[in-house]
């Protein structure tokens, strides 16, 4: 608590807190810090029983700005955010690598920081693609590696 979806000026974000520091820097991303030393909202199970006197409260600012502005601000005090789409929205949600042997492959984003990066994500190697290299890294001769290669023991990816 108060994990959840929220309204903003422009959409929607869901919002995730995973331990009690999170509440304080959440309190403090929205600059509502009156809200951390609330009595009520002391704890998680505080909140719980308090839900309704807080996610109101919450609920009110966060339709003072813009979805980004607010993730951008909770992202900064490393909170798990992220924009809720609408249907039009929806390729946002996942990411597509075009897979060796497979064809093209769609994976959902992670919701808040990490999303940023997926892009750059490589798709999952063929089977026995990096047989070779993973041996030798590990010490093998290639005669060793033919060999277990020959005998079906290590794959190699087809041509």
């Amino acid at each position: 608590m108060p994990a959840g979806s929220y309204q903003t000026a422009d959409g929607w974000m869901m919002v995730t807190l995973v331990n009690e520091p999170h509440y304080k820097r959440l309190c403090a991303a929205i600059e509502r810090d009156d809200l951390a030393g609330d009595p009520r909202f002391v704890d998680f199970a505080s909140r719980a029983d308090s839900a309704d006197a807080l996610i109101a409260q919450l609920r009110e600012v966060f339709l003072t700005q813009p979805t980004e502005a607010w993730l951008s601000r909770l992202h900064e005090a490393d909170i798990l955010a992220e924009r809720i789409l609408n249907p039009g929205e929806a390729t946002q949600a996942s990411v597509c690598q075009d897979t060796p042997g497979v064809g093209p492959v769609y994976t959902p984003r992670t919701p808040g920081i990490a999303s940023r990066s997926e892009e750059a994500l490589c798709p999952a190697p063929d089977i026995g693609q990096d047989s070779i290299a993973i041996l030798t890294e590990a010490g093998l001769d290639r005669d060793t590696i033919d060999q277990l290669i020959k005998a079906g023991a290590v794959r190699q990816a087809k041509p």
